[in-house]
């Protein structure tokens, strides 16, 4: 699976893709060298709308989408062209932080009672929380929305 370093331009894509499960370094505020420099140590596409950053990253031979739609969903469809996705794997959602990156686990609902909302607590069943910044996701709207998103990818994914 691909590993992306995105430009400060670009934090909503960011997000998403790593609720997809893509290993997706974000920084509010990043150098373009800083970005290079990540690019070329850890192996990851840049992905940027920055024309300059582009022009860069092609000089130093670094793998790099430049992002130019306002829309995530076409930007992440567009990648998923030019790296020859065949789908978005579903059993990969939910498997990074959103804020953070790092890997989420599940965890048992009863360790979370007091920690969430009582009206999450009696609706949803299955929960993920990050060790890294104590964030705790659940299957809800979010998920749900980021789903349609995801599937509205792989129907133009599949057109191609």
């Amino acid at each position: 699976m691909e590993q992306f370093v995105v430009d400060s331009m670009n934090g909503k894509l960011a997000k998403k893709l790593r609720f997809f499960g893509f290993n997706t370094v974000y920084h509010k505020q990043i150098s373009n060298n800083k970005i290079i420099k990540i690019a070329r140590e850890e192996n990851r596409i840049i992905l940027t709308s920055n024309y300059e950053l582009v022009k860069l990253g092609i000089s130093k031979n670094i793998g790099i989408i430049r992002t130019e739609s306002e829309s995530d969903l076409d930007n992440i469809t567009e990648i998923g062209k030019l790296l020859n996705w065949k789908l978005l794997d579903e059993s990969k959602f939910s498997t990074r932080c959103t804020i953070c990156n790092n890997k989420l686990t599940k965890v048992k609902k009863d360790k979370l009672k007091k920690i969430i909302p009582k009206n999450t607590f009696q609706r949803f069943f299955e929960y993920f929380s990050c060790s890294n910044c104590s964030k705790i996701y659940w299957k809800g709207n979010h998920w749900n929305n980021m789903k349609k998103i995801a599937h509205a990818v792989n129907g133009k994914l599949k057109k191609n």
